[in-house]
């Protein structure tokens, strides 16, 4: 029979070294906290152009 394996199984086999699971979650928050930051900045900068243009319309 042909035996299947999962990708957690073929990583413990090659002895890779897993990441503690707090460390991934506190990167993963960083990344989202920050891409929220750059959607804000973006956002203002979007509402002064528009301000800006109905100014000068």
């Amino acid at each position: 029979m042909i035996e299947r394996y999962s990708i957690r199984d073929l990583e413990d086999n090659r002895g890779e070294k897993k990441k503690n699971k707090f460390l991934v979650k506190r990167d993963n928050t960083l990344k989202s906290l920050k891409e929220v930051e750059y959607f804000l900045g973006n956002w203002k900068r979007a509402l002064k152009g528009i301000k800006l243009y109905k100014i000068l319309k």
